[in-house]
């Protein structure tokens, strides 16, 4: 693991606790893995130092020290496996090749090294390793990037060795200078129950308004657990759900969009085929999400889906550049109302990032220094998910970001969240309207704007998602605090909030139906997908940084150094129901 105060490539001192050795070169960014800093000399295998830079989290692999099911492979009868059950089946297939099903390939020296990163790579079932690879590599120079994101690890050189990862064992080929085999992996483990209320409590807000009050416990609701019904319960996700649907696996560039952020709403009218629909935010011309682009190079993303959580088929550009935290909720009239962030950006035209990452242009940003220009809320409504959308500009016209859908009462009136900047960080508020044509909604339930009229006020809270009132009247909606999803819950129509900062709705690690994890670096823009009724949450929507390695962007005025960029990539996942 790293940990602060480590020098580059971890050359400094570990804590206390740990293992006091300085090796260098050994690759931080691998996604869900943690590493276990090893002397050169218990690699094994002969490898020079250079090689410890290129495989290092599958180096790690061998000492056990993957949390993923990708621990070292020990040999067994002629099979192969590992501590936490994932096995090589059979012999090695050699001089044989699997064609085609390709997830990533990489520089990886041998083949029981490429079968034990099989087995923490969610998806891969078998592997072929070469020991001479006859192609020469022909594109971007960049560290490919595996399903996870996970960066470092070089991209096979000609005539040296190369393990392609694949998803299938079909279409098996002659190929000499090859090992190939297949994996078995075990079934996930089941999860502990978790405890589901039996808390101590006087009312539902002692519940988090996430359960009943029976005989002086909580009772929770499906979608929550926990001791007092404060988390939600939260299944695996499906392997290759979310959006996009094909995210950028190999090397940069990439044909696939990145995404930040999105909303999914389910559609009784199957509008254009699909019973689900999706807005996403995209960055222009597939370049990487930054920060400081967000009011220049984004677009909302309209798509289509048979299944809530993907794969999902791109549709229409709704909202040109540039707009993002897209939020939907069907008004009582039956219309489709989009909300959205939004700077009707008027300059520059975006980079291009689908040629070789050598070639990009400087990023766009607006103004002459690093910060984000004006924004509000805007709103485009239509009757049909597939447009024609009318656009309202600034529906909140004061300074404020990432709206939350509303909610409606009998009468009409709406009720909606958004994120502002307040003393001590970022606040989260509510404002209402008569109905939802009464723009600008400049009604607040508490205060008048003022720090007073927060929910809750803290150095890293924003991000509202969607508003929903539960069974028993409630309303509830989710954020991004700090390091973790939170959460708010009002019984008395959004004129008081029960805001608790410590409170741990979901994590960042993100667990797979096959056992695997992905660790996200942050986890933002939470919204749900709410059943049929719109009473309960059914899917977890969020905004997933995934760990990898990827370039600064040119140097600019704005960031004389260059700008972070990231992979990103939306993340579905379900909520128990049962």
């Amino acid at each position: 693991q790293t940990y602060p105060g480590s020098g580059p490539q971890g050359s400094g001192p570990r804590e206390s606790g740990c293992r006091r050795l300085a090796v260098s070169g050994i690759s931080d960014g691998v996604g869900s893995r943690r590493i276990v800093w090893q002397p050169l000399e218990a690699v094994g295998n002969g490898m020079p130092a250079p090689l410890v830079s290129v495989v290092g989290a599958v180096l790690a692999a061998t000492t056990g020290a993957v949390r993923d099911g990708g621990a070292g492979l020990v040999r067994d009868g002629g099979a192969v496996g590992n501590g936490r059950g994932c096995r090589q089946d059979g012999p090695q297939l050699n001089r044989t090749s699997f064609a085609g099903d390709n997830i990533v390939h990489a520089n990886i020296p041998t083949a029981a090294l490429c079968a034990s990163y099989c087995c923490g790579t969610p998806g891969c079932t078998a592997y072929t390793h070469t020991t001479h690879y006859p192609w020469r590599w022909r594109g971007a120079v960049d560290a490919p990037l595996d399903l996870l994101g996970r960066g470092g690890i070089q991209n096979c050189t000609h005539n040296g060795p190369c393990c392609f990862l694949k998803s299938s064992a079909g279409k098996r080929q002659p190929l000499a200078n090859c090992t190939s085999g297949t994996v078995t992996k075990p079934a996930p483990p089941t999860p502990p129950t978790p405890p589901r209320g039996n808390g101590s409590c006087t009312t539902p807000r002692d519940c988090h308004f996430g359960g009943d009050c029976v005989d002086r416990a909580c009772k929770c609701d499906p979608a929550w657990t926990g001791v007092a019904c404060e988390r939600l319960h939260l299944l695996p996700a499906r392997l290759g759900s979310g959006y996009p649907t094909h995210p950028a696996t190999a090397a940069l560039p990439s044909t696939s969009p990145f995404p930040w952020g999105g909303a999914v709403v389910l559609d009784p009218n199957r509008t254009n085929g699909f019973a689900y629909h999706g807005f996403f935010t995209e960055y222009l011309n597939h370049c990487p999400m930054t920060y400081g682009t967000w009011s220049t190079s984004t677009v909302v993303r309209h798509a289509g889906s048979h299944q809530p959580d993907g794969p999902w088929t791109a549709l229409d550009v709704v909202i040109p550049a540039a707009a993002g935290n897209p939020v939907v909720a069907r008004a009582p009239d039956g219309m489709w109302l989009l909300y959205f962030t939004n700077h009707r950006w008027r300059g520059a035209a975006a980079r291009n990032c689908t040629g070789p990452v050598a070639g990009w242009g400087p990023p766009v940003y607006c103004g002459k220094t690093a910060g984000q220009c004006p924004t509000g809320v805007s709103l485009a409504y239509s009757p049909s998910l597939a447009g024609p959308w009318s656009v309202e500009y600034d529906v909140l016209n004061f300074s404020c970001t990432n709206p939350g859908a509303p909610v409606f009462t009998a009468d009409g009136s709406l009720l909606m969240a958004y994120k502002a900047w307040a003393d001590g960080g970022k606040g989260i508020g509510v404002v209402t309207a008569p109905s939802w044509r009464a723009w600008p909604y400049h009604t607040f339930p508490v205060g008048n704007h003022t720090p007073d009229s927060f929910i809750g006020v803290a150095a890293k809270l924003e991000d509202p998602s969607n508003l929903w009132i539960d069974r028993r009247g409630a309303i509830h909606m989710l954020f991004h605090e700090a390091a973790w999803g939170g959460a708010s819950a009002s019984g008395d129509g959004g004129s008081t909030w029960d805001y608790r900062t410590a409170r741990v709705v979901y994590n960042y690690s993100i667990p797979f139906e096959d056992g695997s994890a992905l660790d996200c670096t942050h986890r933002e823009e939470p919204k749900v997908l709410l059943d049929a009724d719109g009473r309960a949450p059914v899917l977890l929507i969020t905004q997933c940084i995934v760990p990898s390695q990827l370039p600064l962007t040119r140097r600019t005025p704005q960031y004389p150094g260059g700008e972070a960029q990231f992979l990103t990539r939306i993340i579905m996942q379900p909520i128990n129901t049962l």
